[in-house]
């Protein structure tokens, strides 16, 4: 569900971008990324709840060092490819430019969003099939 906050949040930034004023960017943009953190905040705790919920507790401090190095990677490269697809999309210092490399760069970040959209709901699926 955070996910999918996150995702419709992220939709709407990209088609109200092109479309706002420079001078009403901010107040237009809040709404949308309102949306997005709250999205984000929704999937940060039961993450790391389920990431670590089969972990012995002798092991707890080892496997969440794990996990939050394996999310600092993660959004290293997020940010990476992100950043990538705005610089590589502006193609002017025009506005038009800008909301255009916004928007390509929210395209991209909506497919990792829906990648791990896709990962939750086939982790929701197996864990219903398996033998309790």
């Amino acid at each position: 569900g955070g996910a999918v906050t996150f995702g419709l949040g992220a939709v709407a930034l990209a088609l109200i971008a092109p479309l706002v004023p420079p001078d009403h960017a901010a107040l237009a943009m809040a709404g949308p990324l309102f949306v997005m953190g709250c999205g984000q905040g929704a999937v940060i705790t039961p993450n790391q709840t389920l990431a670590l919920v089969d972990v012995d507790p002798t092991m707890g401090s080892t496997a969440g060092g794990v996990l939050q190095t394996g999310q600092r990677i993660g959004l290293a490269v997020g940010q990476a490819v992100i950043g990538a697809v705005f610089f590589a999309s502006l193609t002017s210092t025009t506005v038009d430019g800008y909301a255009r490399a916004l928007g390509h760069a929210v395209l991209a970040a909506i497919c990792f969003v829906s990648l791990a959209v896709a990962v939750g709901v086939h982790d929701l699926v197996r864990a219903r099939r398996r033998p309790g």
